[in-house]
Parts: structure tokens; C-alpha cells; sequence
């Protein structure tokens, strides 16, 4: 893994956290998954 492909990472896991309150677990986890 690049250290910029982790940034990316980084990144969408906040954006994650963010929308956590917006969306259902079960979307959430497909995302992870996909």
C-alpha cells in the first residue's frame, strides 16, 4: 500500500464517521465490503 492510498483511506473512514449518524449500519457495512 502507497502512503497516499492510505491518505485516501483516511480520508473516506472520516467521511464515514461523518455520515455514521445519516446511514444504517447495514449500507455502512456493504461500503466496508465493497
Amino acid at each position: 500500500m502507497t502512503p497516499h492510498r492510505r491518505l485516501l483511506l483516511l480520508r473516506r473512514m472520516k467521511q464515514r464517521a461523518k455520515s455514521r449518524k445519516l446511514l444504517p449500519l447495514s449500507q455502512q457495512i456493504q461500503r466496508l465490503i465493497v
